[in-house]
């Protein structure tokens, strides 16, 4: 029995020899030259795509030792290109951003780190695409539904429906004060208003795109120029809402005319039924009277409808002066009324137009002197 055991032992230590020496040479190849080390792998990646160009953030675990992290890709014609990046673990521990100049394209790029051994890791595999020239030349720009000319000055434009990734619209044009100018327009936006615009020069605009959401670059597509001296031709009564009284003789107390009459603003605030009264309580304002209006903007004046006070026959003739500057003054022309009060409305053509910003209403008669009144003015022209 003692023999047959031995027996057994000898054999069971002789395949073991055999077969750890068969495991030895299975993995002699990988160890004869000493242990692989591997550096750390970068364990995510995220890729924000521009315009020839790729900025690249990157992740790794325990990076201490990490010196670069190489960047290796192919172009359409399989030239392989290697780009190698300086990693400070104390400069940004355990992440890296760098930004790559690359052609436009599709990729499968391939990262490593290397450590300040030379050991490498295992590579990262990654897709990008890289935006260029070719993506750009099919963006056309955002539409432009209609151009008006705005009431208080320069162009009024309404936009049509901005594409998904239209980011936004550079509007530029040159003001009345002749300074360049830029705006821009959000998606949300259908309407923009440029009312210090010289409708005499050109304006450009052009759209911009960012063709991913978390891409780096806009792109612009080629200026588009617009021509709006046009609309200085267009006729339009003009918005009273910023104007301005800035000079008159005398004015009443609403309390003593009522129903808000008297102070000399009336005459501008849309309403024909009231109206501006010259002062006869605690001393009488007498002729000549006159009321000065600032239109905030030098317009080409066309037509001006002057109305008195409803059913008051008093103010009988008006001289109306025009300004550019509130200093020079020129005589625009004269209105007379009859002495009927129900003859309201006084209107003065001016075919040629006139250029003006301020306009002076000088009440130099009266049918029942000295009191006289005025309910509206409406003013008509171009820009």
């Amino acid at each position: 029995m003692r023999k047959f055991r031995y027996i057994l032992f000898i054999l069971f230590a002789f395949t073991m020899t055999v077969g750890c020496e068969d495991m030895m040479d299975m993995h002699s190849e990988y160890v004869k030259n000493g242990e692989t080390i591997y550096s750390v792998k970068v364990d995510s990646m995220i890729v924000y795509p521009g315009n020839g160009r790729m900025k690249l953030k990157g992740y790794l675990r325990n990076g201490m030792q990490v010196k670069n992290i190489k960047v290796k890709w192919e172009d359409v014609e399989k030239t392989e290109f290697v780009e190698t990046i300086a990693y400070d673990y104390s400069a940004s521990p355990d992440s890296f951003i760098t930004t790559i100049d690359i052609s436009e394209g599709q990729y499968l790029l391939e990262l490593t780190s290397e450590n300040a051994d030379g050991n490498s890791s295992i590579a990262t595999q990654f897709d990008a695409k890289v935006y260029g020239e070719t993506y750009r030349s099919y963006l056309e720009n955002r539409s432009i539904q209609k151009i008006l000319p705005n009431v208080t000055g320069g162009a009024a434009i309404t936009f049509g429906p901005a594409a998904s990734n239209n980011v936004l619209v550079k509007l530029q044009y040159q003001t009345t004060e002749g300074v360049e100018k830029t705006v821009e327009v959000e998606p949300s936006q259908t309407n923009l208003v440029i009312a210090d615009c010289d409708l005499h020069e050109p304006v450009q605009y052009s759209s911009g795109y960012l063709p991913a959401e978390n891409a780096i670059d806009i792109f612009y597509c080629d200026a588009k120029e617009l021509d709006l001296e046009y609309l200085t031709d267009i006729a339009f009564e003009f918005d009273k809402s910023s104007w301005e009284i800035i000079d008159f003789s005398t004015e009443e107390l609403p309390a003593n005319e009522g129903g808000g009459n008297g102070p000399a603003v009336n005459i501008i605030d849309g309403n024909n039924g009231s109206y501006w009264q010259s002062q006869w309580d605690g001393g009488t304002g007498q002729i000549p009277h006159h009321i000065t209006i600032d239109m905030k903007n030098t317009f080409n004046v066309t037509k001006i409808d002057l109305y008195r006070r409803a059913g008051n026959n008093h103010t009988k003739r008006v001289v109306i002066e025009g300004s550019i500057d509130g200093v020079n003054w020129e005589e625009v022309s004269t209105l007379d009324y009859t002495d009927d009060g129900a003859d309201q409305l006084e209107v003065l053509e001016l075919s040629e137009g006139r250029r003006m910003r301020f306009i002076k209403l000088n009440v130099v008669e009266s049918n029942a002197p000295p009191y006289v009144s005025l309910g509206e003015i409406t003013v008509t022209g171009k820009l």
